[in-house]
């Protein structure tokens, strides 16, 4: 018979997963979530079942319901993907106690090394590099500030026990050190159910490089190279790379031995990924080891030409490495970028709609757990695709990216595309001449590039212009009957949002050219030269491509002519639906620009709101707790009270 496994995770990695056990022979199981009783990973199993409950923890983090469904479905065999419940030793120890091999290392191991503080420990008695800071059992407010006072700033805030970016934070001054440890003890809480925290010595540019390891149960222990993942935002990494590029071949085998020497020391199985931080000098320090797959394991794929996920099972299963050391080499370059569901021009906000245009070129890899017609929602994690480029030499692969960039489609949900195709474009990418600050630092030159008078003019007409036919595609001018005058030019007035500004625009249609008046300036639009574009019968938004970038225009009244979460006439609005975590201020109280006033969390982020302008709070409509709806008013800020 077919053994039976159960994929315990959604998305592209229980598709990713499903392709290779399909081939091994595997019988696949999903679970969902019934807002994904339609998602692809459902459609692409064998069998699938619901799993009841509203939240994540009813659903895919709990794990009674997932025992049950294992008897139920008499599973042979459980991948926890990554994220969720991948890297839980409380998890594993059920799947061994019920007869369900689980595929990872030991409960024992996952639970040592996924705690920071512990896997710090292992490495040092490994021999490893740490990075200085504090690992105690103190977690008291006061506790934690006076070691923070000794470790120095600037420190890192992160959650014992976690990944992702989440329940991380960077505090520059003592001052700001408390707010930042309770928002990252809530993140932790909220995503890994533990708020326990460890502080660090932050070190300055940084690269983040990591080595995969690989063992059996037989006491055997490879690696399969390294990985550059320093394009990162707020911890989060955006682009990875294979092989990190530019290190010393000396100081690369340093940390390939210590990666294996780590894994060995700790009797690892299946596949891990030691993570190290680089500094200036060339030194480098163990950070942490991820006991699961990682989301970036394409590109050691592509360089390698392994399979990690069938190594996974064959491991799991009780057989030997399928492969030897000498025998693993390395070949070209690779590079990744995560397509997110995230507007880079409203402070990366989670984005929700349908995916009504969802098209990926054939030229490279993607790994996607969406299809057409698909809702993005705010339960889960942004992330829609991974797309991933190979080339025999790091420029040709970050060419083919670039090139996969442009000719890819999403229409009906934001996405972080632009400003993955400005990486693409970055020289000091192209260089390599970058560290983990390089997006913290470069954020706003990378999004200006499409801040031009030109695509708000182009965009003005896409507006009028654009049908809302099914099929989209460009309009006729004297076809919309607000534009129609008797000998007359035809004329209109725009106001929308683009990239994250408020544009007016009054444009006068004459032959085959729109002359387009905004902010005092006066610009030509051929609308032969049109691109092609579809507007959403909806939201009216108009959706096209600008120079490989994806760009939404958003039609909007006047008055609501604002970025989410900023005020008009002093209401602070929802940017999506969420759960308030937090509220900053009361009734009265005086703000300055920049106060934080709420936190709202959702896709398991907190997003704090802040005050746009100088007032005094009028009114707090929300209580923590509560679930908020998109556009629903939170708080108001005015005038002094009198």
């Amino acid at each position: 018979m077919k053994p039976r496994l159960l994929i315990a995770n959604r998305g592209e990695i229980a598709c990713r997963i499903m392709a290779s056990a399909r081939q091994l022979g595997y019988t696949c199981i999903a679970v969902y979530h019934k807002a994904d009783s339609q998602a692809l990973h459902v459609n692409q199993a064998d069998e699938a079942y619901l799993l009841k409950g509203e939240t994540l923890g009813e659903t895919y983090l709990n794990q009674d319901q997932l025992m049950d469904i294992m008897t139920i479905a008499r599973v042979d065999m459980v991948h926890p993907g990554y994220g969720f419940l991948s890297e839980n030793a409380d998890f594993a120890e059920k799947c061994h106690a019920q007869g369900v091999t689980f595929v990872g290392p030991s409960p024992h191991v996952i639970r040592m090394m996924g705690s920071k503080t512990q896997a710090k420990a292992a490495a040092i008695a490994a021999g490893l590099p740490v990075v200085p800071g504090y690992m105690g059992d103190d977690q008291t407010d006061e506790g934690l500030l006076a070691q923070a006072l000794t470790v120095g700033f600037p420190l890192l805030i992160k959650a014992t026990y976690g990944g992702g970016g989440k329940g991380m934070r960077v505090v520059e001054r003592h001052e700001d050190f408390i707010e930042n440890l309770q928002a990252c003890q809530r993140e932790s809480l909220s995503a890994f159910g533990q708020a326990e925290v460890l502080l660090e010595r932050y070190i300055a540019s940084p690269r983040h490089v990591e080595v995969q390891v690989f063992g059996d149960q037989h006491g055997h222990v490879v690696h399969l190279f390294d990985r550059d993942c320093s394009l990162q935002r707020r911890h989060q990494k955006i682009l990875e790379e294979a092989p990190a590029f530019g290190l010393p071949e000396s100081l690369r085998q340093k940390m390939f031995e210590a990666a294996v020497q780590l894994a060995q020391s700790v009797g690892y199985t299946g596949a891990g990924t030691v993570e190290f931080l680089v500094d200036s000098q060339g030194h480098f320090y163990f950070m942490e080891m991820n006991t699961r797959l990682q989301v970036e394991h394409p590109v050691t794929e592509m360089i390698t030409g392994q399979d990690l996920v069938a190594w996974q099972l064959h491991v799991a299963a009780g057989g030997p490495l399928p492969t030897q050391q000498s025998d693993i080499h390395s070949n070209g370059h690779s590079v990744e970028v995560r397509l997110y569901a995230e507007d880079p021009f409203h402070d990366f906000m989670p984005a929700t709609g349908r995916l009504t245009t969802y098209h990926f070129p054939n030229s490279i890899r993607v790994d996607q757990g969406y299809a057409r017609g698909d809702v993005m929602g705010v339960y889960f994690d942004p992330m829609m695709a991974k797309l991933i480029a190979h080339g025999p030499t790091r420029a040709l692969a970050l060419s083919r990216m670039n090139a996969a960039l442009v000719d890819l489609k999403v229409y009906g949900v934001v996405t972080n595309q632009p400003l993955l195709l400005a990486l693409t474009l970055h020289p000091d990418v192209i260089a390599g001449t970058f560290d983990t600050h390089f997006l913290g630092s470069h954020m706003k030159s990378l999004l200006q590039v499409y801040d031009t008078d030109k695509l708000k003019a182009l965009a003005a007409v896409m507006l009028a212009t654009v049908s809302a036919s099914p099929e989209g595609g460009r309009g006729d001018p004297w076809g919309v009957s607000d534009l129609f005058q008797i000998n007359l030019p035809g004329r209109c007035h725009v106001d929308f949002m683009l990239m994250g500004h408020a544009v007016a625009g009054d444009l006068i249609f004459e032959g085959q050219e729109a002359t387009v008046h905004m902010n005092g300036m006066v610009i030509s639009v051929k609308t032969l030269d049109l691109p092609k574009g579809w507007r959403c019968p909806t939201s009216r938004s108009v959706w096209f491509v600008w120079q490989g970038c994806i760009v939404n225009a958003k039609p909007v009244v006047v008055e609501s002519a604002l970025r989410p979460g900023e005020a008009y006439d002093g209401h602070i609005v929802a940017p999506l639906p969420g759960k308030v975590t937090k509220l900053w201020v009361q009734v009265g109280q005086e703000v300055r620009e920049g106060t934080p006033l709420v936190t709202v969390e959702a896709m398991k982020m907190e997003h704090t709101l802040k005050a746009v302008m100088p007032g005094w709070v009028h009114a707090v409509q929300v209580t923590p707790g509560q679930v908020v709806s998109e556009g629903e008013t939170l708080i108001r800020v005015g005038e002094r009270l009198s």
